[in-house]
C-alpha cells in the first residue's frame, strides 16, 4: 500500500507557508491503518475492458489500493502494423512484467499499463516498417526467443519494471 500524508515545509498551515505531503510505501503482508493525516494512494490502471477482451486495454478499468508486486503477464495485439512491403498485419504480443521499484514508479507515472501497450506497439511498429513481410515471419520466432533477445526497447520502463515479450 502506498499513504499519503501530511507533512509541512516548515511553514505550518498557517502564516502562507507551503505543505508538502509525504508518502510511506508499506509492504507487506501487513496490517495497515493510516493514520489520522494519512490517505491511501488509490491506483487507477488502464486494464482489460468491460467487454472481457484480453488483448485490449481501457484506460482506468483497474482500480485498486493494493499494489501487487509478484511477475504478472497481459496479452496486447498491435493492429495495422504495416511492413515495409505495404502489408498490414496484427502482432499478438505477451508481456512478462515484475514491479521491481514502486518509488521510481510512483515518481515516473501515473498508468505503467498504458506506459507498456504504448512502447510495444511503437516498439513494433517500428520493427516491423523495416521487415518485408517474410523476413517478418523469418524474424519473429528469433525475436521472440530468449536466446536473442528481444526487439523491445522500452527503456523508460527498465526504471522501475523488470519486463519481457514472447
Amino acid at each position: 500500500a502506498v499513504a499519503h500524508g501530511g507533512g509541512d515545509g516548515g511553514g505550518g498551515d498557517r502564516g502562507g507557508g507551503a505543505r508538502s505531503v509525504d508518502r510511506r510505501v508499506v509492504r507487506g503482508p501487513a496490517r495497515f491503518i493510516p493514520t489520522a493525516d494519512e490517505w491511501c494512494h488509490e491506483f487507477s490502471w488502464s486494464g482489460v475492458p468491460k467487454d472481457g477482451s484480453k488483448t485490449t486495454v481501457q484506460p482506468n478499468a483497474n482500480k485498486f489500493k493494493k499494489l501487487s508486486v509478484i511477475p504478472t503477464s497481459m496479452y496486447h495485439n498491435v493492429s495495422e502494423v504495416r511492413t515495409n512491403d505495404d502489408t498490414l498485419i496484427t502482432v499478438k504480443l505477451m508481456l512478462f512484467f515484475q514491479l521491481d521499484s514502486i518509488e521510481k514508479m510512483l515518481a515516473c507515472t501515473n498508468d505503467p499499463i498504458a506506459d507498456f501497450v504504448n512502447a510495444a506497439s511503437a516498439d513494433v511498429i517500428a520493427f516491423c516498417s523495416g521487415l518485408n513481410y517474410e523476413n517478418f515471419l523469418t524474424l519473429t520466432g528469433a525475436s521472440a526467443s530468449t536466446k536473442s533477445g528481444n526487439c523491445m526497447k522500452g527503456a523508460s520502463l527498465k526504471r522501475y519494471f523488470r519486463w519481457r515479450v514472447a
